[in-house]
């Protein structure tokens, strides 16, 4: 017999619990039972039944759709696993990683948490507080609501979430600053290019073709769930942040 232990991070504020109190339904055959909950670190749930390693991991492939249909019901979300299954008959697993074993062993999980920190000068900072409210960008953002909410979404955006959620926040950044309803495309296109090209740069005409393949890539997303990749993700950023640069400095489009 074989166990499937799934680790799953969960909101600050939410946690699960196994007692007496109430009989956990089994899935099929498996039996269902979670470990403790520690702060900061995924919860791992375990899954027991399995006659084979090979069940086991095909199981695993249902699980983070299964996750994430819970969440409708359940009333808050998952983060799934983003490590692919490893099969170990060890006593020990990576508690990050879905991790199939020997039901027998009673594998038990190796966690820990580490940060790594990428700590810049504080000269750096009040250089940059200093220019922003010196140079009148300040003022410039309290005229100009709609490049403000633009400024605010990209600084927000790495807080979003995942790539996907990113890229609809970064993209919107660029949709709020031009007028009009509907289809903000063309709009957004004209206000990128004449930011790049005025700038001094010479590559304004395929930085436009660029945000054209991410207008794609976006109703791709929409129309057909298709996700965006991180090669996407960091284009979007480094267009989105050179155009609202441009603006911020004073020096809109005509």
């Amino acid at each position: 017999m074989y166990t499937l232990a799934y680790p799953v991070t969960l909101p600050d504020d939410r946690a699960f619990h196994c007692d007496d109190r109430a009989v956990v339904p089994p899935i099929g055959t498996l039996r269902v039972s979670c470990r403790e909950h520690k702060r900061d670190l995924p919860q791992i749930f375990n899954f027991t039944g399995f006659t084979d390693a090979e069940s086991a991991n095909a199981f695993a492939d249902q699980l983070a759709q299964a996750f994430q249909c819970a969440s409708l019901s359940i009333g808050h979300g998952f983060k799934l696993p983003d490590r692919a299954v490893t099969i170990t008959e060890m006593s020990v697993f990576d508690g990050h990683t879905p991790s199939i074993f020997p039901t027998a062993i009673k594998a038990k999980p190796v966690t820990g948490v580490a940060y790594l920190t990428m700590s810049a000068h504080l000269a750096t900072l009040s250089n940059q507080l200093g220019c922003a409210i010196e140079s009148g960008a300040i003022d410039r953002l309290r005229n100009w609501p709609e490049l403000a909410t633009a400024v605010r979404l990209y600084s927000e955006a790495e807080f979003a979430g995942g790539a996907t959620a990113r890229f609809v926040v970064l993209l919107s950044a660029l949709e709020v600053i031009v007028s009009g309803s509907g289809g903000k495309r063309g709009a957004v296109r004209r206000l990128v290019t004449d930011s790049i090209r005025k700038s001094g740069r010479e590559d304004a005409k395929s930085v436009g073709k660029e945000i054209d393949r991410l207008y794609e890539a976006r109703n791709a997303l929409v129309h057909e769930a298709h996700p965006v990749s991180m090669l996407q993700l960091d284009a979007l950023a480094a267009i989105v942040r050179d155009t609202l640069r441009y603006l911020v400095d004073g020096k809109p489009p005509v």
